[in-house]
């Protein structure tokens, strides 16, 4: 799998609820410019790596590969009568520029398979979840446990069902293989020499390596 061309940036806490997560497909050459200057006015957008996709194909030349952006847009940013949605709402045609701050990452087409992209999606979608849960002061019920070297199959379950809690309607057994493998991987960081808890986000990162499932169930907070 090939490396993001751009990190994914950290989303503002003071986006609306109204997000969408959206795909532009370009060249890199154009997706360089993007992110210096946003999208130009009556861009189009899909909310599907696969549609997106044809357009990136279109675009790419021999020394200018195909990519995709990802976007999250703030709808409530603007006017009904600025953006249309077509194709039952998979395709998005925003009249004024996208500004810049919408791009969350940039994909070359011959380097992530569309299921890779679409774990990238939801990942955005968690990640913007939290920000938002944070602005309004929901509280999420906070795992009782914290990961260190000693935590069992069963105390690393109870972390995941205890932190995504308000963020998904399925639970996790202590028995699922991605379980099993995240104890591997903390026992492993022990043995290498690690004496600190293992973090939120490092969790997160092997919950989205390990249970990407997880995810597709994520609610808007």
């Amino acid at each position: 799998m090939g490396a993001l061309l751009l990190p994914l940036q950290e989303v503002s806490s003071q986006m609306s609820r109204g997000y969408v997560i959206l795909w532009h497909g370009t060249s890199k050459s154009r997706a360089d410019i993007i992110t210096r200057t946003g999208f130009y006015a009556h861009s189009f957008f899909a909310r599907l790596p696969g549609i997106s996709w044809t357009y990136a194909s279109a675009k790419q030349k021999q020394d200018d590969p195909g990519v995709l952006v990802l976007c999250a847009v703030d709808l409530k940013s603007y006017k009904k009568s600025e953006y249309q949605k077509k194709r039952n709402g998979l395709i998005y045609h925003f009249k004024p520029p996208v500004p810049k701050n919408a791009v969350a990452g940039i994909f070359r087409i011959d380097e992530y398979t569309r299921a890779e992209l679409n774990k990238e999606a939801d990942w955005l979608r968690i990640k913007i979840n939290r920000y938002h849960l944070k602005r309004f002061e929901i509280r999420r019920k906070q795992p009782q446990v914290v990961i260190t070297r000693n935590c069992s199959e069963e105390a690393i379950a109870y972390w995941i069902n205890s932190y995504l809690s308000t963020r998904t309607n399925r639970r996790i057994k202590a028995a699922h293989p991605g379980v099993t493998q995240i104890r591997t991987w903390v026992e492993k960081n022990y043995n290498n020499g690690r004496i600190s808890p293992i973090s939120d986000w490092e969790m997160l990162t092997q919950l989205r390596r390990n249970v990407p499932g997880l995810f597709r169930n994520a609610r808007s907070a």
